[in-house]
């Protein structure tokens, strides 16, 4: 049955009054239950899990989806298997009030993957959990608060279709005919049949959890796990000289984050998100990967990591003196000290440690260490040999009973 809505004459010739009481006389349904408790349990469950898969596609693609459609179909199959046990079916309604429920949850996710995580890339350092909870709170406050003025103006007067929404109340309303329920029953299969699969390649390409597994539970030898990148069979032909090495700029394309990999989620999600925005985020990453991102690292504007051909370039002519912080050497237990002559260069000089009773031992003693970018590194065999590094040993002397035993070797 095709959803009841206003044609477009009426929308813009009937005021906010008339459109209401069109909707309270077709659309209202009043007897029957909606908010219920155990709708709004069943949305916040789905809604937890769900919300936890949108976070990592969205950390993955930059891209949030609605877990709207999927958690109509999950509560629509779990209360169905459950009215086979002897529980009332869930109404129409209800099952829309936890897809609300769901929805809002999912997209409780999105600061989790723009706004906070850039803050935290920008200053470095990791929120903690109180203070992220409390600004999705806030968050969540305000975006409720929004939400009121903006459906009276923009769903009940101009009567704009919100997109998911609708698609919800069309799968809602297929559902619920007595035709759709063995399709709804059907596309639940489906859901779980591929949420296995994908399941188990994930478990299966997990380098750790496969190591664990069979190594440290089996007591294998050695662990097998399933490739995640479906180019590793090119790369091993590169390491043994049978195939050209792929580079841009001369870094390696795995550096670029430019590999193929399994995973289905991300097949999912091009399929929620359609062609269009899947086609839009591909060229996206083919310009910043490919195109600009070489061009950054030609001009020096972005420093590859090590085992690239621009790594050995040398630099401008500049020379500076940079001083080595303090270096801790941890130990678990020892009654004697070892007392180390820090080597740098061609200059030697003692370091002091100190020893606690946690074994701990930190040096403070080595002299700054010089960089220059004036010339290339020179031979091996052109370089003057290092002094030794001197090794001696004292024992420690007493010190108060309630104190640390120190040592010190000039």
């Amino acid at each position: 049955m095709a959803l009841l809505q206003l044609d477009e004459e009426q929308v813009r010739t009937w005021t906010r009054a008339q459109k209401d009481d069109w909707w309270f006389r077709n659309v209202f349904r009043g007897d029957m239950p909606q908010l219920t408790l155990r709708a709004a349990a069943t949305g916040f469950l789905l809604g937890g899990v769900l919300s936890a898969t949108n976070l990592y596609v969205a950390a993955k693609t930059g891209w949030t989806l609605g877990v709207g459609l999927t958690s109509v179909i999950l509560a629509f199959a779990m209360f169905r298997i459950l009215s086979r046990l002897g529980a009332r079916d869930m109404t129409i309604l209800e099952n829309n009030c936890t897809q609300s429920i769901a929805t809002a949850a999912g997209y409780m996710t999105m600061p989790l993957t723009s706004g906070i995580a850039a803050y935290m890339w920008a200053t470095n350092a990791v929120l903690p959990w109180w203070q992220i909870m409390c600004f999705n709170v806030v968050l969540s406050s305000m975006g409720v608060l929004v939400a009121f003025p903006m459906k009276r103006r923009f769903i009940n007067d101009e009567q704009h279709p919100f997109p998911e929404g609708r698609a919800c109340g069309v799968v809602l309303d297929a559902l619920y005919e007595s035709a759709g329920a063995a399709a709804g029953m059907y596309k639940a299969r489906v859901l779980a049949a591929a949420a296995g699969i994908a399941g188990t390649i994930g478990v299966l390409s997990g380098e750790n959890i496969m190591r664990m597994v069979q190594q440290k539970w089996l007591g294998l030898a050695s662990a097998w796990h399933l490739p995640l990148s479906l180019d590793g069979w090119y790369y091993a032909l590169a390491d043994r000289g049978l195939a050209p090495l792929p580079r841009l700029a001369g870094v390696d394309l795995r550096q670029l984050a430019l590999s193929p990999s399994l995973d289905l989620a991300m097949i999912g999600a091009g399929g929620l998100m359609g062609i269009r925005t899947a086609s839009s985020l591909l060229v996206g990453a083919i310009v910043n990967f490919a195109i600009i991102v070489p061009i950054m690292i030609t001009a020096g504007q972005i420093v590859p990591r090590s085992g690239t051909d621009r790594v050995a370039t040398p630099g401008p002519v500049n020379s500076k003196t940079r001083p080595l912080p303090p270096r801790t050497d941890s130990r678990r237990s020892s009654s004697r000290i070892t007392s180390f002559a820090c080597t740098q260069g061609r200059t030697s000089s003692p370091a002091r440690y100190t020893s606690t009773t946690s074994g701990q031992a930190i040096s403070n003693a080595c002299p700054p260490m010089t960089t220059a970018t004036s010339s290339p590194p020179a031979p091996i065999d052109s370089m003057p040999s290092a002094p030794p590094v001197v090794v001696c040993e004292s024992a420690p002397i007493s010190t108060s009973p309630g104190r640390p035993k120190r040592s010190r070797w000039m």
